[in-house]
């Protein structure tokens, strides 16, 4: 029986299951219960090489870049969560983005960690600047963001956070909405560099709200600058007002 090495410089070694089959025309393609599953194949000394994404569109699964190579998952496994709301710590995808919020915290002051863009129109009425670093003003205090988006298409795409342009922004229990104050990603034009097929990108989302707010969602909208794309919202409290809270105990105080 014939080994498949899926991928080309990256490559996953996996036994070629009974019901899939070489056929026999110049070996280029590959059929899985006699169904085309990719005509891209390459010869290689003894073996044959099978791009992972042809192999995984055949199977019904998705190619997820792990820390020590690739996995083939279901859509929603790997705490992954269908559609397009959640609680902190899930991953929600939209088709075309994966998002995640790893963690939430509170500060009495925020340095910029990359050279990105800010508005001052959002930034001045709530807080003060300090060259990078931003301070709440009397009243308010910041709420910090540990976001991941991974890029879940065939293409390198740049994510797009003009604030005009996208509905992202912190919810209370009073149907009041808040921008956010930085969006911490290096760009000189609300848009991040381009992100490759697979590849994720970490930011610090910060917003500035008035003490008292008992915070409810995240929204944060995953697009391009020509893709209006669509809106995850991350859950903070429970229907008592609480404040969820991770497995390790970390949540949002004030």
């Amino acid at each position: 029986m014939k080994r498949l090495f899926l991928g080309s410089c990256l490559m996953l070694v996996v036994t070629a299951p009974a019901c899939a089959q070489l056929k026999a025309s110049n070996e280029r393609t590959l059929t899985i219960n006699e169904i085309l599953a990719s005509d891209k194949l390459q010869r290689v000394g003894n073996s044959v090489m099978v791009p992972i994404a042809d192999i995984a569109k055949a199977l019904g699964l998705s190619v997820v870049k792990t820390k020590t190579g690739y996995a083939l998952l279901k859509e929603g496994g790997a705490n992954q969560v269908e559609g397009l709301r959640g609680k902190l710590g899930d991953t929600l995808f939209d088709g075309k983005w994966r998002f995640t919020v790893q963690s939430v915290r509170n500060e009495t002051s925020y340095s910029v960690e990359t050279k990105t863009t800010t508005d001052y129109a959002v930034t001045s009425p709530v807080a003060e600047q300090d060259g990078s670093k931003f301070t709440p003003k009397s009243g308010h205090f910041l709420v910090v963001f540990r976001c991941e988006a991974k890029n879940g298409q065939t293409s390198p795409q740049q994510l797009w956070w003009s604030q005009p342009d996208v509905r992202t922004a912190l919810t209370d229990d009073r149907g009041q909405s808040y921008p956010p104050l930085i969006t911490d990603i290096a760009s000189p034009s609300f848009q991040s560099k381009p992100i490759l097929p697979g590849a994720r990108l970490e930011f610090n989302l910060v917003f500035c709200v008035p003490q008292g707010t008992q915070v409810q969602d995240l929204v944060f909208t995953l697009r391009t600058i020509l893709d209006k794309g669509s809106d995850v919202r991350i859950a903070l409290s429970n229907p008592r007002g609480e404040l969820i809270k991770r497995p390790e105990g970390k949540g949002l105080k004030q």
